[in-house]
């Protein structure tokens, strides 16, 4: 069931010259925070290098818009209004189209010129009574996935959201024919299994109240290849609500690490005193749960406890020997999230460490190891390999290059060798996760390429990297006339959509 929302006004469309305000020069990362002026849809005609006939296919991209509504700004990078790029590689050309998701959220705001909704960190005017009891607003920013024939932006705290793949138009509201309840949350990091085609994700929520606060659940959901909801289960988690962004699935199994991020105080935010980004917290008295499951079944298979962390991002997870082995972003302290929290002025941004685990299902244990990389953050593969055993990850990191304020390089790991590649941006230039896109001829697991898109702080403008997949090196940049605004996930369809 899809439930169309209104359209707002139109905002400057197709491509225009830069203005005085992209070109002027920014000293760090911090102006890539500045909104998307307009909404494009153009061919590239401005290319670097060349790009190869073998490159085929729409890179999506989701982030933060825009961060601010009139003289309003949001409370959180959390709280933007979602923006679509598609970047679509076709016959050695390329093509770009942008459109801001239209919630209800973006489409009143655009109308009356400053926030009308909650948000995660964000509060409406008017003090506790105007915030009392209101959920916080989906802005649909977070990631974008294509399956079951169906283009939808994703955002933690709700449901997602329908766009038409050749045009980024929004349909609206998606329910899964209201298999999806309106209870329920869809995450922004859903994962397709390779071999099935099915899709599986998870949301959390509550189911009640107990004399320690809200009784926390994490549901979980399988998606057939052709887009049907066809099973959720709900898994009672101990402790506060948690913050759950990612997973892992293995072949046969599904891997849920429910962190050491928790939101206390939940009533201070029921009763509009506090937001849930000011309630979110890093508890190092509650262990990080981890929770197995079947994916056939969604059976639960196995669930112990770890000492306390912090996760945002999964790498790859395979199955060894009957061994479930995944790898993780960790952190020991509540760093990382303050400075997602004050993202538009931290002074620096970086990621954490890469850690592999090793659970032994016979014995319930969990090995865990370090990796040998720098901090990493935002970890990518080659998604034909999702849940098998890969040989390469990508990964993003903030690296001292003379502004080493925001992440500026990608890293490529041999798991095999434990070598470590490096792409170094240059000063002035940031990016965010860069996606892995296979050659439409060659079949090795590193026989692609990789593309991201690169902030130029200098010019106030972006481009489109494309690098060879074996050794970073690159392959074409294409530049863009606009900025696209720091952005959290992508996604690739090997579909050209025009």
């Amino acid at each position: 069931m899809a439930t169309a929302t209104m359209e707002a006004p139109q905002l400057a469309v197709n491509k225009r010259a830069p203005t005085a305000e992209d070109t002027q020069i920014h000293q760090t990362h911090h102006g890539g925070f500045r909104a998307m002026s307009g909404e494009y849809n153009y061919w590239c005609d401005t290319i670097e290098g060349k790009i190869p006939k073998d490159l085929s296919g729409t890179f999506f991209r989701n982030g933060p818009g825009r961060m601010s509504v009139g003289n309003d700004q949001f409370g959180h990078w959390f709280d933007g209004d979602g923006m679509v790029s598609a970047i679509t590689f076709h016959d050695g050309k390329v093509h770009y189209k942008n459109r801001f998701v239209r919630t209800p959220k973006y489409v009143k705001e655009t109308q009356v010129g400053h926030i009308a909704f909650r948000g995660f960190g964000t509060m409406r005017h008017g003090g506790a009574l105007k915030n009392m009891l209101r959920p916080p607003a989906n802005p649909a920013n977070t990631n974008v996935v294509y399956h079951g024939n169906k283009l939808l932006a994703l955002y933690e705290g709700g449901h997602p959201f329908e766009l038409d793949p050749n045009t980024l138009n929004t349909v609206g509201e998606y329910f899964y024919d209201g298999q999806l309840g309106v209870q329920n949350t869809f995450s922004a990091h859903g994962k397709v299994h390779p071999k099935t085609g099915n899709f599986f994700n998870f949301g959390i929520g509550f189911t009640g109240f107990s004399r320690q606060g809200l009784k926390s659940k994490v549901d979980f959901y399988k998606v057939s290849p052709n887009g049907r909801l066809v099973k959720k289960v709900a898994l009672p988690v101990k402790g506060s609500l948690p913050f759950l962004h990612d997973f892992a699935i293995t072949e046969n199994h599904a891997v849920i690490v429910v962190s050491s991020i928790v939101m206390e105080g939940m009533l201070k935010c029921a009763l509009g005193i506090k937001t849930i980004a000011d309630s979110t917290v890093f508890d190092d008295r509650q262990p990080a749960q981890v929770i197995v499951l079947d994916l056939n079944t969604l059976e639960e298979v196995e669930r112990f406890e770890l000492s306390p962390m912090g996760v945002i991002h999964f790498g790859n997870a395979w199955e060894e020997k009957g061994d479930i082995i995944f790898e993780l972003i960790r952190f020991n302290d509540f760093g990382l999230f303050q400075a997602l929290k004050n993202v538009i002025s931290a002074p620096k941004v970086e990621g954490a460490e890469f850690i592999r685990c090793n659970i032994n299902l016979k014995q319930a244990t969990m090995k865990i190891d370090s990796l040998d990389m720098p901090n990493s953050e935002f970890p990518t593969w080659n998604n034909q390999y999702t849940g098998l055993k890969n040989r390469y990850t990508y990964s993003v990191s903030t690296l001292d290059n003379g502004t080493g304020t925001y992440f500026n390089s990608v890293l490529k790991r041999d798991q095999q060798t434990g070598d470590v590649k490096l792409k170094d941006f240059g000063p002035g230039k940031f990016t965010t996760e860069a996606i892995y896109i296979p050659s439409s001829e060659r079949i090795g697991e590193d026989d692609g390429y990789v593309s991201s898109v690169i902030y130029d702080a200098d010019k106030g403008l972006s481009e489109i990297a494309v690098l060879d997949a074996k050794d970073l090196s690159d392959i074409a940049r294409v530049k863009l006339s606009h900025h696209i605004p720091h952005g959290f996930h992508g996604h690739y369809a090997p579909d050209v959509f025009l």
